[in-house]
């Protein structure tokens, strides 16, 4: 098993893990309260939005959109924006504000006599005879351009472009495929990797040397994985403080190739593996008692190792 498997099942599992408890979709009769208040059904596009995400959007989808707790409360801003510059309140009869600019000056309808379409009212720049301007042809044209322009800013590296999916009818596939890029982006930035002096610092308490699989690790996260047993304890600076201990400590019962890569709360168990047993060695867990120190392998290899503890991921 190599490093980019490792890799793959991570991202997946800490994507699959965010988007279940990090999205807030909203029920039923939350839905059923939002069209008895503002007296009209709500297209179907936005009531699936809703159930998926509709009780905080802002995390994935960016600051402007309206999440359900301010839909109402969005209406009346907006109508008193667009009364400002002498627009009846009524032009926003039977309409959903759907985005709202961060600064004010700008917010996005879905007219329900139009279908799901939305509208953007841009302060500034309005006509009296035209004051709102069609943007997107469907709910989910819409906010999957919201989302390519998020990616767009935040530098993520994809292989889709607007035009991909621009005229095709499968925009509420790719919103979602598109907020899975969005939180794989943002884990990965969270990533720092130890750069190679501290690595070589780390082999020089095991004979001046690292299996592959682990300096492939340590090059990818060698400064904490989230939610990955404990983040502090992969942290490189953390290593390095507890080789020496350990060292210090335990040379005495310890191979001089044994390598602590992780020490368990209270400081009387460890994992370690040995270098000089290839470049994706056995793991061993090793306890402290009144008889010495017991040492029990728990796996066949540490790329073995991650997997299981990726997997325990809930």
């Amino acid at each position: 098993m190599n490093m980019q498997t490792v890799q793959s099942l991570y991202y997946k599992r800490q994507v699959d893990y965010i988007l279940r408890y990090d999205v807030h979709p909203c029920t039923e009769a939350d839905i059923l309260f939002l069209e008895g208040e503002l007296g009209f059904v709500l297209p179907a596009t936005y009531k699936t939005f809703l159930r998926r995400a509709g009780r905080q959007p802002n995390d994935f989808f960016g600051e402007d959109v309206i999440p359900f707790r301010s839909v109402l409360s969005s209406i009346d801003m907006a109508r008193a924006m667009i009364q400002q510059y002498g627009l009846p309140a009524s032009l926003l009869d039977n309409s959903i504000v759907v985005g709202m600019g961060s600064q004010g000056y700008s917010f996005e309808i879905i007219r329900i006599s139009e279908g799901d379409s939305v509208f953007q009212y841009m302060e500034g720049e309005i006509s009296m005879q035209k004051p709102f301007v069609k943007i997107a042809n469907s709910y989910w044209e819409y906010m999957y351009k919201r989302l390519f322009s998020q990616i767009k800013i935040e530098k993520t590296i994809t292989k889709i472009t607007i035009t991909d999916v621009l005229g095709t009818a499968n925009y509420q596939q790719d919103v979602f495929a598109l907020v899975e890029q969005v939180v794989l982006l943002r884990l990965m930035q969270r990533l720092e990797p130890a750069k190679d002096q501290e690595i070589v610092k780390m082999a020089q308490y095991v004979q001046g040397r690292l299996p592959k699989i682990y300096k492939e690790f340590l090059k990818w996260s060698g400064h904490g994985l989230p939610n990955l047993l404990d983040m502090y304890m992969w942290h490189v600076s953390h290593l390095e403080l507890l080789q020496s201990h350990i060292y210090q400590t335990l040379r005495d019962l310890l191979s001089p190739y044994a390598y602590v890569f992780l020490v368990y709360p209270g400081n009387e168990e460890f994992d370690i593996f040995y270098v000089n047993e290839g470049d994706d060695p056995p793991v061993y867990h090793c306890k402290k008692d009144g008889e010495g120190l017991r040492i029990i392998k728990t796996h066949e290899t540490f790329s073995e190792y991650l997997i299981q503890a990726i997997n325990a991921i809930r």
